[in-house]
């Protein structure tokens, strides 16, 4: 796709805006000249410097407001430009959906809530996705196991690490 078609307008007023701010520090220098040179002695200079300073702040930030509008254009048009290399075959067709699977209880959540709790049991969430979560059923089958700390029998699984009771280590 041509993209060089795009934004004319936006590139052309970024290119006027610039020019005009040009056309001010010019004018100011000019001025500053003139009103230096005068016979007016020492106010003259002085006037001469101050047309020059404020002439000359007001024009580069002309221009800088006009180079700004040509920078955003010209992102754009690279932005396009990459897009439209990437070819067709690299952008996945489908998003593989994940479930969150509590590995104490069960419990399947939809969305990656790693790093949160089951609401039924309290235990840590992991991240399994719906073709892995088949796969490891053997992690999470679980099993009976007392805790030495406090004694109770609970049910858990492989990759339990504390009691849900007293949250000794197993």
């Amino acid at each position: 796709m041509e993209n060089s078609n795009k934004f004319k307008t936006t590139d052309a007023l970024g290119n006027f805006i610039a020019g005009i701010g040009w056309v001010l520090i010019g004018l100011a220098v000019i001025i500053a000249i003139i009103a230096g040179g005068s016979s007016g002695g020492d106010s003259g200079l002085l006037v001469g410097i101050i047309v020059f300073i404020l002439g000359g702040v007001i024009g580069i930030l002309v221009v800088v407001q006009g180079q700004l509008l040509q920078i955003m254009v010209a992102i754009e048009r690279n932005t396009a430009k990459d897009i439209d290399s990437i070819p067709p075959s690299d952008v996945p067709s489908e998003v593989d959906l994940i479930t969150t699977t509590c590995i104490k209880c069960g419990e399947i959540y939809d969305g990656d809530l790693s790093g949160q709790f089951c609401e039924a049991c309290g235990a840590s969430l992991t991240t399994l996705s719906s073709d892995n979560a088949s796969e490891s059923s053997s992690a999470t089958e679980p099993i009976s196991t007392t805790c030495e700390m406090c004694g109770k029998v609970f049910q858990g699984n492989l990759s339990d690490k504390n009691c849900p009771n007293c949250n000794a280590p197993l």
